[in-house]
């Protein structure tokens, strides 16, 4: 082997972000980790997040901004969504009111077309009623001064006959 051109090894500290440490050798006195056997989730069988960067808590607040927008994006949808079936809603007992309106107008017509129907027929029944008044009082007119004529004044018979009563 050459000389001088290989690494000085010596005694090395490991330290790990769950505060365990250890010793090995290498090239460098202290080398720090993030995880280890002590607190990888292989060896414990627990879960357990290591956060020496601050990348998870930077993870969660964005997240936290992200999910507070989908909420509030979620509250608009869901009030545009209320606030269209609450106009839709008005516009139904709009219409609603306004065909009934046309229809209790339509029924009041109605009864006015009967009610003139029932007046104008009522009319004709007494005008005819009257017409038949009057005829008969004619007829008996004629007939009382046809009788009166008949009775006041004697027909003059013919010579050989009985004069007629």
């Amino acid at each position: 082997m050459q000389a001088n051109i290989h690494p000085k090894y010596v005694e090395c500290t490991v330290v790990c972000g769950c505060g365990s440490t250890f010793k090995t050798r290498s090239t460098k006195e202290r080398i720090a980790v993030e995880i280890c056997s002590a607190c990888h989730p292989f060896y414990t069988g627990k879960e357990k997040l290591l956060d020496t960067a601050g990348m998870v808590d930077r993870f969660k607040k964005k997240y936290e901004k992200v999910e507070g927008a989908v909420a509030a994006k979620k509250k608009q949808e869901e009030d545009a969504r209320k606030a269209k079936i609450a106009e839709q809603a008005k516009k139904i007992d709009d219409e609603r009111k306004r065909k009934d309106e046309d229809r209790k107008k339509k029924s009041v017509e109605r009864d006015a077309w009967v009610q003139r129907q029932q007046e104008v027929a009522a009319k004709k029944q007494a005008d005819a009623e009257q017409a038949a008044i009057a005829e008969a009082t004619r007829a008996d007119a004629a007939a009382s001064s046809a009788a009166a004529a008949a009775t006041s004044a004697p027909v003059a018979a013919p010579e050989g006959e009985a004069p007629k009563a």
